[in-house]
Formats: C-alpha cells, structure tokens, sequence
C-alpha cells in the first residue's frame, strides 16, 4: 500500500497538463492521505518519509505550473500565478538552507489554490477575460484568509491535523484508531459531520448564485481550449531549443528546483553557484542536442519515448559537467545524483514541450479570446 501511495504521487501528476483541475485535486488529495496510509502501514517510517513528502509536494506543484504554459493565455492571469510560484519556490529554497519555519509564513504558497481556482472556473467558463484587479483581489483573498491561517497552523504552530483531532478534540492517544476516536466522543462526531453536512449546502447554494458557465463542463485541457477558440495543440512536437528569456527562464526553474531537492535528499547540501552554473551547462547543452535534433527532421510525438532519449543525454551530460565543474565533495550519491538528473529531465522537456504548444498557437492565431 505504502509503495502505491509512493508511485500514485509520482504519476498522478502527469495527467495535470492535459486534465488540469481533476489531476491537481487527485495530487492535493494523496498529499493529503499518504501520512494517514504511512501511519497505519509503515509507522517506523514515518519521519523518513516526511522528508520525501516535501519533495513530492514541489514536484506536483512544479508540474502544475508547467502546465500554465500550455494552457492558459499570456495574460494577467498567467503572469500572476508565475509571480505567486517564483515567490513561493524561492521562499522554499530559502527554508532549506537557513531552516527558518518563518520563512514558509512569509513566502505563503498561495500558487496552489490560484491555481485551482483558474483551472475551476475554467471547466465552465474563460477567466482569462477576468480584469488584472479581479484577479488580484482573488489571489489576495486566497493569501489572507486561507494560506496565511493554514501555514501559520503548519509551520509556526507546527499542529499537525490528526494529532490535534486526536488529543485535543476526541480525547485519545495518538496512536488510537480513527474508529476509537469517533466513538469516544460521539457528539463531537455528529457535530462534525453535521457541519461537514451544512458547509456542502452552503457551497451548494452560493453556487447557485454563480452566473452560467460559457459551456458545458470541459475536464480536458484541449476542449477548453477550443471552447476559448484557441488552435488546437500541436499533435507532435519539435525538438526546438528555445534561447533568450525562456532559456533564463527554464534555468531558473531547474536551480531553484534542483536547489530544493537538493537540500531534501540525502547526500551532501548543494551549492548555490554550483547547482546555477552545472544546471545551466546542462541546459545550454541540452538545448544544442535538440536543436540539433530539430535540424535533422526528428520530432516527438510521444511524451515517453522524449523523456527516454533526453534522459540519457541529459545522464551523460551531467557527468560529464559534474566532473569539470564540481569538487568530488560536493557529488550526491548515485541514487540521488540520477533522480535530480530525472527530475531535471521532467522539467526540461515539460517546459520545452508546452513552450513549443504555446508557440505555435501563437504563430497560428491569437490566443486570447
């Protein structure tokens, strides 16, 4: 059960890009149940896992805002939600090397619930024609009265939700069953439920008082790109290097992220000049090999068989920079060297894949509708 949770959290996310809204739920609900799973089959393992936790939530997270590129319009919704990432990833970044708690208070992820709420609205309707101060306002709202409360509870209170239910609200030992808890306090119990069952009418009502969708509910990315009148996506993909600021881009991306991992995993802390300039070697070069590629008629209409061939390019690559430009030290070991490399991978050809997406509709028509 323990690996099936591990695996779900590594390829559930996958489905983000093309199923936007029930990928990110599917992601945020096993996030939210491994520890429970972890609890009852593997508690010895527990705090080793927590570790990894951390990881996997950057990792779904960055797979998230990849798909942003893909689909949704250059606009003030998108530039937002890049802001509110860049802010939170560096905020984590910073956590991992100064092991400051406040600091995750201070860089709230308010990403992921702007995210969610975009990819919401967007089954029924277009909020890309939303103004810069609607969105705004939304992405505040979501700061003040639901990412700052939750990661002061996390991060600064550090109260966990099941220990708290369980000492403070039912009584039991922390090691109870959940049946155990339940019936120590069964009026407890029917009160939660009883507002478990109240806040699903309430919901129930206030979205009844939302205005009519523009269509009917769309879970796939494509057919809400038709429905906002945007060409279709490119069924395959070119192997094209994209420089200047996509090239900035993408290597800030992989650093900060690789920089996160980095710190998470076993082995030794990463440096920072060292993780910027390895990184950007690998992506410069990396980017060549396509362009190359690109020249040569290749292109790439399965996402797999990509991820195959760069991966071993990207393997060999690394080597190679690891040895030129980093001290033996500072090498990770073997098993964390190639997942940071496979991370790497994911990353890159996600960017370059959806750029590419992005790029074309933009050539073939206007996005915006």
């Amino acid at each position: 059960m323990v690996i099936a949770i591990i695996v779900a959290r590594l390829l559930v996310p996958l489905i983000i890009p093309r199923f936007p809204f029930p990928g990110i739920i599917a992601a945020m609900f096993l996030d939210g149940v491994d520890r429970w799973v972890y609890e009852a089959a593997a508690p010895a393992a527990l705090d080793g896992y927590q570790v990894f936790d951390k990881a996997l939530d950057i990792y779904y997270l960055t797979i998230a805002y990849a798909s942003t590129i893909r689909n949704w319009d250059d606009g003030p919704a998108f530039h937002l939600g890049r802001a509110l990432w860049y802010y939170r990833l560096v905020g984590v970044m910073l956590f991992e090397y100064f092991d400051a708690r406040w600091l995750l208070l201070i860089f709230a992820n308010t990403f992921e619930y702007y995210f969610v709420a975009i990819e919401a609205a967007k089954v029924t309707r277009n909020p890309f024609a939303w103004s810069s101060g609607r969105l705004t306002a939304m992405a505040l709202g979501i700061w003040m009265f639901l990412k700052l409360p939750q990661e002061w509870w996390l991060h600064i209170a550090e109260m966990d939700a099941t220990d708290f239910l369980k000492e403070q609200v039912f009584r039991v030992p922390l090691d109870s069953a959940w049946v155990v808890a339940l019936t120590n306090r069964p009026g407890i119990t029917l009160a939660l439920a009883a507002g478990v069952v109240a806040f699903a009418l309430i919901c129930r009502a206030a979205w009844r008082l939302v205005p009519p969708g523009s269509w009917a509910a769309a879970w796939n990315a494509n057919a809400q790109a038709a429905h906002m009148g945007w060409p279709a996506a490119p069924v395959r993909t070119q192997p094209t290097a994209f420089f200047g600021w996509t090239f900035v881009e993408k290597v800030i991306l992989v650093s900060l992220v690789t920089l996160i991992f980095g710190g998470i995993l076993p082995g030794p802390r990463l440096g920072l000049l060292t993780t910027a300039v390895t990184t950007g070697a690998i992506i410069g070069i990396s980017s060549l090999f396509s362009h190359w590629l690109s020249r040569r008629g290749v292109t790439w209409g399965s996402f797999f068989l990509e991820l195959g061939v760069m991966g071993v390019a990207n393997t060999g690559i690394a080597l190679v920079t690891g040895l030129v430009l980093a001290r033996r030290a500072e090498h990770p070991p073997m098993g964390t060297f190639l997942f940071l490399v496979g991370l790497l991978t994911l990353m890159i050809v996600l960017f370059d894949r959806f750029t590419y997406v992005e790029r074309v509709r933009a050539w073939t028509g206007p996005v915006r509708s």
